[in-house]
C-alpha cells in the first residue's frame, strides 16, 4: 500500500493531473488485484473490506475513463475516502491479529 502511494505521488508529479490518469488507474488496479488475492487466501474479513474500498477507487477511475464527467471534487473525495477506508480496514486487521497473538501467547505461559 505504501509503495502504491509513493508511485501515485511520483506519477502525479511527473505527469500532472490529466483527465484520465492512466498510471494511477493501473496502480489502483494492481492494488485491487493484491487485495483480491488476499481475500482469496486469507481467512479474515479485513481484506474483503479493503478490496471493496479499493474497488470504489477503481470505479471512480472508470467513470472518468467512460467520460461520465463526475465533479472533480467528487472524484477526489471518493479516492480519499476509499483510502481512509482501506487504512481503517488494515488497522482493524492488525489489531485483531495482535489480539490473537497475544491470546495465544498468554495460553502458552
Amino acid at each position: 500500500m505504501l509503495s502504491a502511494w509513493f508511485l501515485s505521488i511520483l506519477s502525479q508529479t511527473f505527469l500532472g493531473y490529466a483527465s484520465v490518469q492512466w498510471p494511477m488507474f493501473l496502480i489502483d488496479l494492481a492494488v485491487l488485484a493484491v487485495f483480491v488475492a488476499l481475500v482469496w487466501k486469507a481467512p479474515r474479513s479485513w481484506p474483503v473490506w479493503a478490496a471493496a474500498f479499493q474497488l470504489l477507487a477503481v470505479a471512480s477511475h472508470v467513470m472518468v475513463l467512460l467520460k461520465l464527467r463526475p465533479e472533480i471534487s467528487a472524484f477526489y473525495t471518493v479516492l480519499n475516502m476509499a483510502a481512509y477506508g482501506i487504512m481503517i480496514a488494515i488497522a482493524f486487521g492488525t489489531f485483531i491479529a495482535w489480539q490473537e497473538r497475544r491470546a495465544v501467547g498468554l495460553e502458552e505461559t
